[in-house]
């Protein structure tokens, strides 16, 4: 029994001091070895589903009505306001309520001085009459009220072959539009649209 016991002492002994060898022995950390090939290209995975539909854009300028030029055919009335009536079919109720009528003007057919209206005609810087319109279902109404010349003479005398042109923005949605030109400079409103001048 002694020598059996001293054997199973011996055995963890050299059990114990293997361990401690193992643990105790370990060296350095080697190099990293070398990178792999590449593998093989999977192939494609399963399209995702079909994502929802985004909300509609706002008007684009494909949808800018506009007119050639018109010469105006002035006409006096009795009460001595000068009108024009214009057909303008594109006015709509729906322009009406949410889109935007712009109105230009120029004395001539050969004038490069295009004006938007309402505007104010002067003589020796003295505020003589203004021309303005009005916006009806399918017609425009180009104006000015009694002239305060001396010689009461408007538009009909001084512009006789003036012209006017409308430029229609249809709203997306009702209330004031905002475009990134300015309004006043017909060039600009032409060439941001693409319009002809």
């Amino acid at each position: 029994m002694k020598k059996t016991l001293k054997s199973k002492f011996s055995i963890a002994a050299v059990v114990l001091t293997m361990a401690v060898c193992l643990f105790s022995c370990e060296g350095p950390e080697g190099p990293a070895g070398v990178d792999g090939s590449q593998g093989v290209q999977g192939g494609a995975g399963v399209p995702g589903p079909v994502g929802a539909n985004g909300p509609a854009g706002t008007a684009g300028t494909t949808n800018i009505i506009y007119s050639p030029w018109i010469t105006n055919v002035w006409t006096k009335q009795e009460n001595n306001f000068t009108v024009d009536f214009i057909e303008a079919l594109p006015i709509t109720q729906e322009i009406m309520d949410k889109g935007v009528v712009l109105v230009y003007f120029k004395e001539s057919p050969t004038s490069n001085f295009i004006k938007i209206l309402p505007n104010t005609y002067y003589t020796n810087a003295v505020p003589v009459f203004t021309i303005d319109f009005t916006v009806e279902l399918g017609n425009l109404t180009i104006f000015h009220g009694v002239s305060k010349n001396p010689d009461g003479l408007g538009v009909e005398t001084y512009s006789p072959n003036s012209q006017t042109r409308y430029i229609i923005f249809p709203g997306g949605t009702a209330g004031r539009i905002k475009y990134p030109f300015d309004i006043n400079d017909y060039e600009e409103v032409c060439s941001y649209f693409g319009i002809k001048p």
